[in-house]
C-alpha cells in the first residue's frame, strides 16, 4: 500500500483505502496496528526525520490505547478521522516548538426515533494541536 500525506486528507484516504480491502486482508492490517503502532504508522504515512523522532518519544500508555482503539475500529469499519492544526509560524528561543498535543476521542452518538427506530454511532479522532 502507497504512504499517504500526513494531514487530514491523507488520513481520510488511507481510511477509505483500507475499507476497499477484504475482510481478511483489512483485519490482518488491523493486526499490524494493534501489535506495533509505531510502525503501522510509520508505514502508512509519509513522515520526516523530525515527525518520527517525535513518534518515537510518545508515551507509552498513550501509544497502548491508540493501538487498541485503531485495532477496534478497524475490525469494524468505523469512522477514524485526524485533524492536524497548522504548525505554529513563532518559535520559542531554543528554536523548538511551543509544544504539540495529541487528543484521542472516541465520539459516540444515540439516536431514536419512531421511524428510524435506535442507531448508534462512533467515531474515532486523532487531534493533533500546539500550544500558543
Amino acid at each position: 500500500m502507497q504512504k499517504f500525506q500526513f494531514n487530514d486528507q491523507g488520513a481520510a484516504d488511507l481510511i477509505t483505502a483500507l475499507y476497499q480491502l477484504s475482510n481478511p486482508a483489512l483485519q490482518l492490517e488491523a493486526d499490524a496496528a494493534g501489535a506495533d503502532f509505531r510502525f503501522w504508522i510509520s508505514s502508512h504515512f509519509e513522515l520526516g526525520q523530525s515527525q518520527l523522532d517525535y513518534l518515537a518519544g510518545i508515551d507509552e500508555q498513550w501509544i497502548s490505547i491508540a493501538a487498541q482503539q485503531t485495532k477496534a475500529f478497524l475490525v469494524e469499519r468505523k469512522p477514524i478521522r485526524l485533524h492536524k492544526m497548522p504548525e505554529p509560524s513563532h518559535r520559542n528561543s531554543n528554536g523548538e516548538d511551543r509544544g504539540k498535543l495529541l487528543d484521542l476521542d472516541k465520539k459516540q452518538t444515540a439516536s431514536y426515533s419512531e421511524q428510524d427506530g435506535y442507531q448508534q454511532n462512533e467515531e474515532l479522532l486523532y487531534a493533533i494541536s500546539y500550544s500558543q
